[in-house]
């Protein structure tokens, strides 16, 4: 195992019936090939798994089949979970450090405008924004997914937000 391990992304979910799954990488990650391994956390060990196929998306998503995954029911269990690597696969780059989202607006595509960002928490793999929503506290993860663009000249990032985040 190389050095430390951080999680790189997630999987969104399978495709397919062999046993392959789709994953969003971080920006910063970087492109990834055959054979080389992807951990997932099992019963509290960073388990390896090694890529055996990989397609890489323009969004930065790849269609990934692990050798130790064999079919969709296999693959299913990793729905959902985060995917960890060494962290030099991670690239350091100021340019993301330099944008501070309080202050900007969030307009939904779906809900239309939510409110006004309030706060930032870093959670590794993503930022967690807090919105100033309708008289309360609306946290928000900011996926690469979830992020239509970033306006920085109206201080406004556009999202399409899953079905009933609003409500939580």
């Amino acid at each position: 195992m190389q050095g430390e391990l951080v999680e790189i992304g997630y999987v969104i979910r399978t495709h397919g019936v062999k046993g392959h799954v789709r994953i969003a990488f971080d920006d910063n990650c970087k492109e990834l090939s055959v054979s080389e391994a992807l951990y997932f956390l099992i019963k509290g060990v960073h388990m390896p798994h090694f890529i055996s196929e990989i397609s890489h998306f323009n969004n930065g998503d790849a269609l990934v089949l692990l050798e130790e995954l064999h079919n969709k029911e296999e693959a299913d269990l990793y729905t959902k979970r985060p995917v960890f690597g060494p962290a030099e696969w991670l690239e350091d780059t100021d340019e993301d450090q330099e944008i501070a989202f309080e202050g900007w607006k969030i307009h939904d595509e779906t809900y239309g405008e939510l409110g006004q960002i309030i706060a930032s928490a870093d959670m590794g793999a993503y930022l967690l924004l807090t919105v100033s929503h309708q008289g309360r506290e609306l946290l928000v993860p900011m996926h690469d997914h979830l992020i239509i663009r970033e306006d920085e000249s109206s201080e406004t990032l556009f999202t399409k937000l899953p079905e009933g985040l609003t409500d939580l």
